[in-house]
């Protein structure tokens, strides 16, 4: 069946024939006038409107004429197989998806990109061997862990031996061999580098610096006074630290007591002797400056321990009995 759309188009031809609503003056005949001019203009607005009306119908058949013909092609439900059935799912799902992706607004992204959580300097390496050795009846029952951490950009490294802990009894020994690479040079400053050590092992200490030197293997290293607070109260402890630029190399270590009675000035001075060396890694002048120590160990306390270099006086820290009055604190992280 087929459809000619005569009306509408003698509609649309009177409509972009008609001339304008002419105004009513008042004049004679200007009524008429106006009243055919009104007469046209709803014809024409009818034939738009059957116009319309008839190319709705022609699309609606349209879409008939196309659903018959694809439902003539399509194959019968009973007679595709499961596969296909399922692969056919498959693809409406993914057009969903698709669709789904192209009408949804992405989500809006934050302004601000959160900052990157920094990275520690210093990495633990747990595949590294000890370099280091410590051997004492001293530190007989004490929790013992051997620690090695590598610089995360200059490749220094510092073997870290640990005997005990701040807050188990008996006593509490650390010590901190440190071979730096090209991040820079260890530490000068005695102070400074206890500083250091005691805020990387998470205690609260008070820190004072002193005149006196301990002798060891190592020569008369600075002394530093160090007092660590713990649950049942304080502990009383004595500091040392030494640095060198031929080899270069770096040492810190403490001793701490159980309880506020004076660190035994010989007893450090000899567990310090005892610290040897395992492996020096290749590097010839560390291994030599070991072996030249070795020639000036004092076999525990034979020589004297203590160097001073002024004189003893009554309220020195080193002399004093009990409660040693203490300037500066460092808190650990």
């Amino acid at each position: 069946m087929s459809f000619k759309p005569v009306a509408p188009v003698r509609a649309a031809r009177a409509l972009a024939g008609a001339r304008p609503l002419a105004a009513f003056d008042g004049r004679p005949g200007a009524a008429a006038s106006l009243w055919r001019d009104v007469r046209a203009f709803a014809a024409a607005s009818s034939a738009w409107t059957a116009r319309a009306s008839f190319r709705a119908l022609r699309g609606l058949f349209l879409l008939r004429d196309l659903a018959v013909a694809l439902n003539d092609r399509l194959p019968n439900p009973r007679d595709v197989a499961p596969s296909t059935r399922l692969a056919y799912g498959a693809v409406a799902i993914m057009a969903v998806i698709l669709v789904n992706d192209l009408v949804e607004s992405p989500p809006a992204l934050p302004s601000l990109a959160p900052a990157a959580e920094r990275r520690p300097e210093w990495i633990e390496s747990a595949r590294a061997h000890g370099a280091f050795a410590l051997e004492s009846s001293a530190l007989d029952g004490l929790d013992a862990r051997y620690q090695v951490r590598r610089h995360r950009f200059g490749g220094g490294r510092k073997d870290e031996l640990t005997f005990g802990n701040a807050e188990s009894p008996g006593a509490y020994v650390r010590l901190s061999f440190y071979r730096p690479g090209d991040e820079g040079m260890a530490e000068p400053d005695a102070l400074e580098a206890v500083t250091a050590l005691a805020a990387e092992s998470d205690i609260d200490a008070d820190l004072q610096e002193t005149s006196g030197k301990v002798r060891t293997k190592f020569g008369d290293l600075p002394a530093v006074n160090m007092r660590i607070h713990v649950r049942s109260g304080w502990r009383n402890c004595l500091a040392v630290a030494g640095a060198w630029s031929d080899p270069r190399f770096g040492l810190v270590g403490w001793w701490c007591n159980s309880g506020p009675e004076m660190v035994a000035l010989g007893e450090f001075a000899c567990l310090l002797d005892r610290a040897t060396l395992m492996s020096a890694g290749g590097d010839d002048q560390l291994a030599e400056f070991f072996a030249r120590a070795e020639l000036k160990r004092n076999f525990c306390n034979a020589h004297g321990s203590f160097v001073s270099a002024t004189p003893k006086l009554v309220n020195d820290w080193l002399h004093a009995k009990r409660n040693p009055q203490l300037r500066g604190r460092i808190v650990g992280r």
